[in-house]
């Protein structure tokens, strides 16, 4: 089993809350499709202008062999989120003091996917554990229930307001 870092464009990620409010099913892999394969490991990197918000939101699993969608030549896999860290992301600061200091994405964050060793891809699911992570929302086909010990714990809304994360 292969490790990723597949990377959202800042453009379209600029609201990180996205990844919770419309779940991810598939991501672009344009650099790496003839390596990546059912199984694989991936950490979700949200790049973003804020540097408060600019890191690991989300671990997921590839779940399909990469294809193209109708109309694009990129490369897309299917993804099940196993694990989101929105409310809490982890970030650059953190995986710079931990065995993921020494990757790519850290020093020039260019381009849409990247390996990640086992050593870096355990150092970053590490950190979203102590983050305290959630599954999918029970709206977006999750169940109830916390990702990993302990309640939901309420994220920022882009409106202001808090609002409880919604486990499986």
């Amino acid at each position: 089993m292969a490790h990723w870092v597949l990377q959202g464009n800042p453009t379209r990620w600029e609201d990180p809350h996205r990844l919770w409010t419309e779940p991810v099913t598939r991501w672009c892999v344009t650099g790496v499709q003839r390596q990546v394969a059912v199984g694989d490991g991936v950490l979700l990197w949200l790049a973003n202008r804020d540097p408060a918000h600019r890191g690991v939101h989300a671990v997921a699993r590839v779940e399909g062999e990469p294809t193209t969608e109708a109309g694009s030549p990129k490369p897309y896999v299917d993804l099940s989120v196993t694990d989101y860290v929105v409310h809490d992301p982890v970030s650059v600061l953190e995986l710079r003091e931990s065995a993921f200091a020494t990757h790519p994405i850290l020093r020039m964050a260019r381009r849409t996917a990247y390996p990640c060793s086992p050593e870096e891809y355990d150092a970053a699911v590490a950190l979203v554990a102590a983050h305290g992570p959630t599954r999918m929302p029970p709206a977006h086909g999750g169940a109830e229930g916390p990702a990993s010990e302990g309640a939901a714990r309420p994220y920022p809304a882009q409106d202001g307001r808090d609002r409880v994360r919604g486990t499986m």
